[in-house]
């Protein structure tokens, strides 16, 4: 029932199927359904005694308001709780924290498989979920939780949690947990009675300090069989450090992911050296894609692929070049050039073809009154390049009131993050459907105009947006989805008096003065715009008056 435009009708029929004392309904899959006041329908037959679930999936759905009823009912009900629960993007809160605690502490606990990536929960409720996992009631075996606020704290709980839990999956991808966060990881990931087999630590803010106690993971009688570090500055030294671990015959790791961690010729040839001394190594699957492994260190790592007397299998090391060389999603930059149709309907196109501006129409440049009950009217125009088969990231500088997102050509598919003040909406659509609607506030309250940073990942259908300042990057929103096709960039802009001042949105370059310059442009073309509208009004004047 994924993605089936579910009405509060459907979500009656489920609850009733699930009061039925014959049920037999073992798994129920409700994401990526609208469903905002049709939540309520279901928590009959999700409280009954006789709801037998046990798979259950509401994944995508909003569940700001009606996640602590959701989960009460779920997880405390007066029925055996699921083994498997997926709340992907449900937006819950440390409310939801509590419940979670409770339920592993609970005598009756029986969740095996929790996803909890993509929601609201504080470094506070985190705290809460991972020290339930300390309890000997839980059995949690594999939990997932990427995006999440997860403390050094947090991460002491964790480490304790894996010296005694049945965890054998932990996916921390996007936690921002630094090398800190690893040294604390550590104690438990070491121990003997870990069963941790796959660990994934994405996007983490890791340095090659953290590999100091990776190469200890690899190093010891670690189980894990699955080390992903992908998007990690972890750099040659780092991977060398890594490549001391895997020289060690005991190492079981089968899968290393280091996919955009900055590595060049001199990490592949560590990595290749360190592969080439232990013929024993179990290692079959190696990612080394969108790094600088150059003409030696390609050449030392396929001659092992190609090598019977190696275990390895698979080796990616596509998207490669010295521009991988940069630190952050900068090496996934990609240029971009507005569409010269921009230029029309009283919108202003920079020379350089990187800025927009939305200038006044004419007559409410002469201070006319503003019909408040007006709909906004949305200009819509797109960037010249057509995205596909990779990962992408740009940055924009906005002001005013603007739309920013991507369509997906041949489909009626659009993903926007609509920006105004200090409130942001994203907007998921299909055929002229609403499939996400969700507000986000801006952590950056400071006046002026602001820069966000758009992540796209076409590959795994993700598109991030980041808000950027001087010296922090923070997320603000991912959309989930799948693309079929490529992919168009597109810009918003709306008719200028719904809003106090202009609009306008400038996307960023990596050249330092590269805004000033596309701002000194778009500003004296408005100069000429004026004295062109106030010549043409002068004129009209002047020919009544005749």
């Amino acid at each position: 029932m994924a993605d089936c435009g579910l009405t509060t009708q459907c979500c009656k029929t489920v609850a009733s199927a699930l009061q039925d004392p014959d049920a037999s309904l073992r798994e129920l899959d409700l994401s990526r359904n609208l469903l905002t006041m049709d939540q309520e329908s279901l928590l009959p037959g999700l409280n009954s005694p006789y709801c037998r679930l046990e798979n259950l999936n509401i994944s995508y759905i909003n569940l700001e308001k009606s996640g602590a009823s959701i989960l009460r009912a779920v997880l405390m009900g007066p029925h055996p709780q699921p083994h498997k629960l997926k709340l992907y993007a449900c937006h819950i809160k440390d409310d939801c924290a509590e419940i979670l605690l409770s339920a592993f502490q609970s005598s009756e606990c029986q969740l095996k498989e929790l996803d909890i990536s993509y929601n609201c929960l504080t470094k506070k409720g985190m705290a809460l979920v991972l020290q339930g996992l300390q309890s000997p009631s839980c059995f949690l075996e594999i939990l997932r939780m990427s995006s999440s606020e997860i403390s050094v704290e947090s991460c002491t709980y964790l480490a304790s949690a894996l010296k005694h839990s049945f965890l054998r999956e932990l996916i921390l991808n996007s936690c921002s947990i630094g090398d800190v966060g690893v040294k604390r990881l550590c104690p438990g990931l070491i121990s003997p009675h870990c069963q941790l087999q796959t660990l994934e630590l994405r996007q983490c803010n890791l340095s090659c300090k953290a590999c100091v106690y990776l190469s200890v993971i690899l190093d010891t009688y670690s189980v894990v069989k699955t080390l992903n570090l992908r998007d990690n500055d972890l750099q040659d030294s780092g991977v060398q450090l890594l490549a001391t671990g895997l020289k060690n015959p005991n190492c079981v790791l089968q899968k290393l992911g280091l996919s955009g961690c900055f590595i060049s010729e001199k990490g592949c040839c560590s990595l290749a050296s360190a592969l080439s001394s232990n013929p024993s190594s179990c290692l079959r699957d190696l990612d080394l894609s969108y790094n600088h492994p150059g003409v030696v260190g390609r050449k030392l790592l396929s001659d092992l692929l190609d090598d019977p007397c190696y275990k390895l299998k698979t080796l990616r090391l596509d998207h490669d070049g010295k521009s991988r060389l940069t630190t952050g999603l900068w090496k996934y930059y990609q240029e971009l050039s507005i569409s010269g149709m921009a230029s029309s309907n009283n919108i202003i196109l920079s020379e350089d073809r990187k800025g927009l501006l939305r200038c006044p129409e004419p007559e409410y440049m002469y201070n006319q009154p503003y019909k408040t009950s007006e709909r906004v009217r949305w200009q819509v125009t797109y960037c010249l390049e057509k995205l596909t088969d990779g990962r992408f990231y740009w940055e924009v500088q906005w002001s005013g009131f603007v739309s920013i997102g991507l369509k997906e050509d041949f489909s009626g598919k659009t993903l926007k993050f609509v920006c105004h003040s200090l409130q942001y909406a994203a907007i998921h659509e299909e055929n002229m459907r609403i499939k996400t609607l969700y507000t986000v506030v801006d952590p950056d309250s400071s006046p002026g105009p602001k820069r966000f940073g758009v992540y796209l990942d076409y590959p795994e259908g993700t598109l991030s947006f980041y808000s950027i300042s001087s010296h922090d990057m923070k997320h603000l929103y991912t959309f989930h989805t799948t693309f079929n096709k490529p992919v168009n960039p597109m810009i918003h802009l709306p008719n200028p008096h719904v809003v106090d001042g202009l609009s306008s949105i400038i996307i960023v370059t990596q050249s330092p003065d590269s805004v000033q310059h596309t701002e000194a442009q778009l500003f004296q073309q408005l100069e000429l715009e004026r004295y062109d509208n106030e010549l043409s009004l002068y004129s009209t004047v002047w020919d009544d008056s005749s």
